[in-house]
C-alpha cells in the first residue's frame, strides 16, 4: 500500500523558467489544485491554481515561487498518510519525491479514494454500527471478540473521533442482521450511536407504512 504503486508522471512539471502562459495551459488541461515546480530535478514548490492568473504573459513562474506552497510525500509513504496530506492541504494533487527531494511524479486524491473504495470495508455487503465508549475502557480485541461471539466478522474498523475522553468507532460487519451484536455491545458498556442494517431498514419501512395508514384514516 505504498504510494509508489500509484505514481503518475504524465506531464512535464513546471520549471521556474516557464512562462505564466505555460502554467495557465497546464491548469486548464489537468484541473488540479496545484502544479509542481521543479528545478534541476528537485521539487521547489507547488503553484496553487488560484495564483494571480490576471498577470501578463511576459511573466515567468520564477516570479511566483514565493506564492507557492511546499508539500509532498515520498515514494515510501503509505496511502493513509498521503490521504492525510491531501486533507490538510485541501489538494487533489500530491507530488511525490525520493529521499533526496528528486521529483518522481504525483498521485491524485481520486487514485487514493479509488483504492480505499475497493477494500472490503466499502466493497463488501454488510451492516454498519457506530459505537462510543470511554477511551480508557474500550478495547479493539474486546470489540472483535463480541462480534465474533455472535458468529460474525469485522470487515473494517476505524476511529471517527476522540472527544471528551471518549472514542467513537465505526464497525463494518459481514452481516445485515445486527440486533444480537448491538445487544452484546451494549452489555459490555458500548453505546450505540447509530446503525445501518436490515432490521433498521425494515423498521424504517414499517414507520413509513404506519404513517401512510394514519394519513389515509384521516
Amino acid at each position: 500500500m505504498l504510494i509508489k504503486e500509484y505514481l503518475t508522471n504524465d506531464f512535464k512539471p513546471l520549471s521556474p523558467r516557464d512562462s505564466i502562459e505555460v502554467a495557465r495551459l497546464l491548469f486548464e488541461s489537468f484541473r488540479y489544485d496545484y502544479l509542481p515546480i521543479v528545478d534541476n530535478g528537485l521539487l521547489i514548490g507547488c503553484l496553487p491554481s488560484d495564483f494571480n492568473l490576471g498577470v501578463e504573459e511576459k511573466y515567468f513562474v520564477s516570479e511566483f515561487i514565493e506564492e507557492s506552497d511546499s508539500f509532498f510525500v515520498q515514494k515510501t509513504t503509505n496511502l493513509i498518510d498521503t490521504l492525510r496530506v491531501s486533507a490538510i492541504t485541501d489538494s487533489n494533487f500530491i507530488p511525490v519525491t525520493d529521499s533526496n527531494n528528486q521529483y518522481l511524479g504525483y498521485v491524485t486524491q481520486y487514485d487514493i479514494m479509488t483504492h480505499f473504495s475497493n477494500t472490503p470495508f466499502f466493497s463488501e455487503l454488510g451492516g454498519i454500527i457506530v459505537i462510543k465508549k470511554s477511551l480508557r475502557e474500550y478495547s479493539v480485541s474486546e470489540i472483535a471478540q463480541i462480534v465474533e461471539s455472535e458468529n460474525a466478522r469485522i470487515l473494517g474498523l476505524f476511529i471517527n473521533d476522540l472527544m471528551g475522553g471518549e472514542v467513537v468507532i465505526t464497525l463494518k460487519i459481514n452481516q445485515m442482521r445486527l440486533g444480537a451484536i448491538e445487544a452484546s455491545l451494549q452489555r459490555y458498556g458500548y453505546y450505540i450511536v447509530e446503525s445501518y442494517h436490515e432490521n433498521r431498514t425494515e423498521d424504517d419501512m414499517q414507520d413509513r407504512y404506519d404513517s401512510l395508514m394514519n394519513y389515509l384514516d384521516v
